[in-house]
């Protein structure tokens, strides 16, 4: 990470934009850390901050904290030393993207404008999101050990997923021009959390922009097995929950995985109907991994279900998320046992033509060139038709009511319906035009019970 401009600016902001509570935190973290002390040294510096920042992240810091146009100076006071965290978390976007700019390292282009690299760009990102790794592992904090027990990130992931992240960042090859980087840093959501979680662990402070950027994993499934490892890395995760409804962030459970369950498409049908929105993850013989986010409630139907804001997504070669573009409903669509529909689940497009299509013959899938579902969609695998080879399911966000909190109907031998114990006999008979009069008179039970 050069730094090609050689005059450095400490920014216009001061500790004076900490509020009390926050300088006696920070004072105290000092005090135990480094001693008593108004001026730092860079070998201080490095030491306070060795086990939460990536190794190149922490020379970029350093050298902009003691780089002058002179060389590096020996030492400095309080106030530089805090510049990074006023000036990118507290600062306004021109002063967030002006310390970043120097950090990064600019230069002049052609026409005047002052230009980033965007590899340099990718790379700082690549180490920001890195080093909130490293700080929640340095917290031994719950929900990042929930999806790091058995795969720790990976660093290659990690350079996908923020080059996903900069996919809508206005360039001319590799040059960004600065103040295009300003409206984008001020957009960009999961960049300026990144920064001040970050940040805030350098300084012991807490993190000025709250949000939940990694859930709990959970597993329904009892027994999992030494061997298997899960298809997505703690990158994707962070990737994909930033597009995701705050109620959803919190909890992902995994519902179904092809490794623990088997090829079935019942079973694979009995595990995700009525869980709640889900994310499909599709990993193919072709190491393509993508898939989708369904935002409903998941039951069978021959309607489209699913709604506006869900997604498709693909995690290899390029990571992007597709949302959808109004242009229709065909969000998603789940289906079996029918002779005069398809039978399988699908998402985007139309029937024959989806954005991706699980087939009921379980193993096999499709995606099309082009989706008029989803914005900007690009073709998930190199086949129009592909062999799964392992699949995914996850629930996001709490599980719906239970059977006994819905108020269905037991036999006198404590056990649900036939019609609650396979969700595919309703559909059926729905199909067949045959009312289901049990249903209203069990809703209208609940309805009495919950008055």
């Amino acid at each position: 990470m050069g730094n090609k401009q050689s005059k450095k600016s400490s920014g216009s902001q001061s500790p004076e934009s900490l509020h009390p509570h926050e300088k006696r935190r920070l004072t105290n973290f000092l005090e135990e850390k480094k001693g008593q002390g108004a001026q730092f040294s860079s070998s201080e510096v490095q030491k306070l901050w060795d086990d939460i920042l990536a190794p190149d992240l922490m020379d970029s810091f350093v050298n902009f904290l003691f780089k002058t146009t002179r060389g590096l100076r020996s030492s400095i006071g309080l106030n530089e030393f805090i510049s990074i965290y006023v000036n990118i978390v507290r600062g306004n976007p021109h002063e967030k993207s002006k310390v970043i700019t120097h950090i990064i390292g600019s230069k002049k282009n052609q026409d005047g404008k002052e230009v980033i690299s965007y590899q340099s760009l990718c790379k700082y990102l690549s180490d920001l999101l890195e080093s909130y790794f490293l700080g929640l592992q340095h917290q031994s904090e719950i929900c990042y050990k929930s999806w790091t027990h058995s795969n720790q990130p990976q660093r290659a992931i990690i350079e996908e997923v923020m080059r996903g992240v900069c996919n809508d960042l206005p360039r001319t090859d590799d040059e960004v021009r600065v103040d295009l980087f300003e409206n984008w840093l001020h957009q960009c959501a999961l960049v300026n959390l990144l920064h001040s979680y970050v940040l805030g662990s350098m300084y012991n402070l807490s993190p000025e922009l709250e949000s939940t950027m990694i859930p709990l994993a959970q597993f329904t499934t009892k027994r999992l097995s030494s061997k298997w490892s899960m298809l997505l890395d703690v990158s994707h995760v962070v990737y994909l929950n930033s597009f995701l409804p705050s109620e959803h962030k919190e909890v992902w459970r995994l519902l179904f995985s092809v490794d623990l369950h088997g090829e079935s498409f019942s079973k694979f049908v009995s595990c995700i109907v009525n869980q709640g929105p889900i994310l499909v993850v599709v990993n193919t013989n072709s190491n393509a991994l993508f898939g989708g986010y369904i935002s409903t409630n998941v039951a069978l139907s021959p309607k489209w279900i699913g709604s506006e804001t869900s997604f498709i997504f693909k995690l290899s070669s390029t990571v992007d998320v597709y949302p959808t573009t109004g242009y229709n409903d065909h969000f998603a669509y789940l289906n079996c046992h029918q002779t005069t529909l398809p039978n399988g689940l699908g998402m985007g497009g139309q029937y024959g033509y989806w954005g991706l299509w699980i087939d009921s013959q379980f193993g096999s899938g499709e995606c099309s060139e082009s989706c008029t579902t989803y914005k900007n969609y690009r073709m998930l695998d190199p086949k129009k038709r592909f062999h799964i080879k392992s699949m995914e399911v996850w629930g996001v966000g709490e599980p719906p009511p239970t059977e006994e909190e819905m108020g269905v109907r037991t036999t006198a031998k404590g056990g649900r319906s036939a019609l609650d114990q396979d969700p595919t006999n309703t559909h059926i008979l729905e199909m067949a035009g045959r009312e289901l009069h049990s249903k209203g008179f069990r809703e209208g039970q609940k309805g009495s019970r919950d008055g």
